[in-house]
């Protein structure tokens, strides 16, 4: 996801996709080395059809903020989190 609020947080996230099952643990916010949020997060779904699915709400809003989506790899989501360390 890209495109977040920086006030955004993994509730807000989960309401956004509240069509699928989430947990917390399935929201990973990125923060810069600041400790910043980017407004970037990854979201883990529970299967290729779900990741699929929630594609149709690219380009939604979240607040005010028109959020983009792409498809990601596990890779990619960890070296996401790995630059904020």
């Amino acid at each position: 996801m890209r495109g977040l609020p920086f006030s955004a947080g993994k509730e807000d996230i989960i309401d956004f996709f509240k069509d699928f099952v989430l947990s917390e643990d399935s929201v990973h916010v990125t923060f810069n080395s600041g400790g910043r949020p980017t407004g970037e997060a990854f979201v883990e779904f529970a299967n290729a059809e779900d990741s699929k699915a929630a594609m149709t709400k690219d380009r939604m809003t979240l607040g005010s903020r028109y959020i983009e989506l792409f498809p990601a790899s596990f890779e990619e989501l960890n070296e996401a989190v790995s630059r904020a360390r």
